[in-house]
């Protein structure tokens, strides 16, 4: 029987990850609280306040589902790339 050795990826590549899976959900959830806000918060001055729809894509949903598909491919280049 031979075993299987799984690839580990190297330190550094895991800290460039584990720091973009930390800092993603927040980034996420910036535009997600940009998005509830709307194109005039309270504190805006403007009163004529118009986002188009690309705009209102950008902010939710698209920024987050291209957010997780950038880590999974970030992921995926990195194990194909530097797993031993």
């Amino acid at each position: 029987m031979s075993k299987s050795r799984k690839s580990a990826l190297p330190s550094w590549c895991v800290a460039i990850l584990t720091g973009y899976w930390i800092l993603a959900p927040i980034w996420m959830l910036l535009h997600l609280f940009v998005s509830y806000m709307g194109p005039c918060p309270a504190f805006s001055s403007k009163t004529n306040c118009e986002w188009s729809l690309a705009e209102e894509l950008w902010y939710f949903p698209i920024s987050q589902i291209g957010n997780i598909v950038f880590g999974i491919l970030l992921w995926q280049i990195f194990r194909k790339l530097f797993a031993k």
